[in-house]
Formats: structure tokens, sequence, C-alpha cells
């Protein structure tokens, strides 16, 4: 298995909001969230200076967005097509993530009924606080066990 990351660029826009589109269906319909509204949401938000394509054996399957912001690594998007998804390909995304990013925090907001906060909290992450629709996640420098493990 032999995953990738490339940098994006501006032709890759549809790809991303094809897997954004797929994946969010289900959390959306969900939340009562409205498609055309989060296709204009997901227009603004979206960076191919910020995203890379994830690829597998040299097929893209999927997408993260990173940037700096409030002196932390924030993870702003990560998506992988459904078909590729349980196979351990976001938990290697992650760890190499994480370890290109060894020397400062990271953190991400996930919507709370995504099953993806299981795999944040595996790696280290750990909630900061939530809202009605989100939970805000942070994981320091220099974790090497889930903050759950080390309190233990």
């Amino acid at each position: 298995m032999d995953i990738t990351l490339r940098p994006a660029q501006e032709t890759d826009f549809a790809f991303c909001w094809g897997i954004y589109a797929a994946e969010s269906a289900g959390l959306l319909h969900a939340l009562n969230v409205d498609k055309a509204s989060q296709g204009e949401y997901f227009r603004k938000r979206w960076s191919a200076r910020e995203a890379r394509i994830i690829a597998l054996d040299g097929a893209d399957i999927g997408w993260l967005q990173t940037r700096l912001q409030d002196g932390a690594l924030f993870l702003a998007q990560f998506f992988i097509d459904p078909a590729f998804q349980n196979r351990g390909i976001g938990t290697v995304v992650m760890k190499r993530l994480l370890q290109e990013n060894a020397s400062q925090a990271m953190t991400l907001e996930v919507v709370r009924i995504n099953p993806a906060q299981r795999l944040y909290k595996r790696l280290g992450f750990y909630v900061t606080r939530e809202d009605e629709a989100n939970a805000y996640m942070r994981r320091e420098p220099g974790i090497t066990a889930p903050i759950a493990n080390l309190r233990g």
C-alpha cells in the first residue's frame, strides 16, 4: 500500500468537492444543512495552496487542507473517498502529518457525530471545547500516546 501526498492544483477543485460532497452528505442531512449553502461555504474555504491530494498506489483517493492558525497547524479539511475508508489510510496520513509537524501543536474541528473523532483521540488529540455541532480538538507537540493513556 503506497500512500503519497502531493500539492493540490486549482484543477483539483472538482475532485476535492466531489469527495467532500460524498463524505459530507450523511452528516449534512443529519444536521439539516442545505447542500447549496454548503457548496458556497466550500468554494470560499478551499485553497489549492493549503491542500494536498492523497493518493493510494498512484490513484487520487482523498485530500487534506492545513494552515497555520493561532500558533498551531490547523487541519481544516481531511477527506478520504468512502470506498477507501476503514483501511488504515487515514491513520497513515495523520501519522505522517504529525511527524512532519512534530514540533508544533495541531488543532482541528470535527462534526460531533463524525466517527473520525475516534481516530483523532487515538492519535493524542483531546477535546478543548464543543458547541452544538462541532468538537474542537488539539494535540500538543511531543505527545506519543493519547492523553487519556497518559493520565491513566
